[in-house]
């Protein structure tokens, strides 16, 4: 809905197309870091980002 409202539907494939790069992306650093900062610290800074996206749609 934040897509289609703000850019159009003609923007949704592109939208796409960047949320799967990055995904792949921060999938392969997160998993490198993972080695050498542990599992834990990883789940609370996403945590953190989420609860942070939230309140931030929220308030948008």
């Amino acid at each position: 809905a934040y897509v289609s409202c703000a850019l159009g539907i003609r923007s949704i494939g592109y939208v796409m197309i960047c949320f799967g790069v990055v995904n792949a992306i921060c999938s392969l650093l997160f998993g490198t870091a993972m080695k050498y900062i542990g599992r834990f610290p990883i789940l609370v800074m996403g945590a953190a980002l989420h609860f942070g996206l939230i309140i931030w749609l929220l308030i948008w």
